[in-house]
């Protein structure tokens, strides 16, 4: 009884957890991570993810019930509102599927959203200090212009 084995975490496996995982669902979960990311979801994502982290496979479950209903609206949302994450949810749905099933996807992801999220942090601080560098101040707008400057 596989299923069993999967519900309950019994097999004790000493597999590296990307191993179990196909280079689809990696690429699946990588799409959704950065999209979560691109609109500024982290905080919320996580929470999310750490709160239903113990039901993930009852949550795949519940995935294929609500298929026939959660497959066309998230198509159709994602393209009339142009909302990157439901599009990407539509197009990935059987393959996010499928990866929730296994216990270890939900970290995976967690993991993977806290590194995007780690690196768009660091770009936004390098442009701020950018932006305040090359900042003029109020009154330097009022400065005389010496001779020479063409500023």
């Amino acid at each position: 009884m596989p299923w069993f084995r999967d519900f309950f975490n019994i097999g004790k496996t000493h597999v590296d957890p990307k191993e179990r995982l196909t280079e689809e669902e990696l690429a699946a979960i990588d799409e959704m991570s950065q999209a979560i990311v691109n609109k500024h979801l982290t905080v919320a994502a996580i929470m999310f993810l750490e709160s239903v982290k113990p039901m993930n496979w009852i949550g795949s479950q519940g995935m294929i019930v609500a298929e026939p209903l959660a497959h066309p609206i998230l198509n159709a949302m994602g393209g009339v509102i142009g909302f990157e994450p439901i599009k990407k949810l539509g197009k990935n749905y059987h393959v996010l599927q499928r990866a929730f099933e296994k216990r270890e996807t939900i970290e995976i992801m967690l993991q993977k959203i806290e590194e995007l999220d780690a690196v768009q942090y660091q770009k936004e601080r390098e442009l701020k200090k950018l932006r305040k560098k090359n900042k003029k101040g109020f009154l330097s707008r009022f400065k005389r212009k010496k001779e020479g400057d063409k500023s």
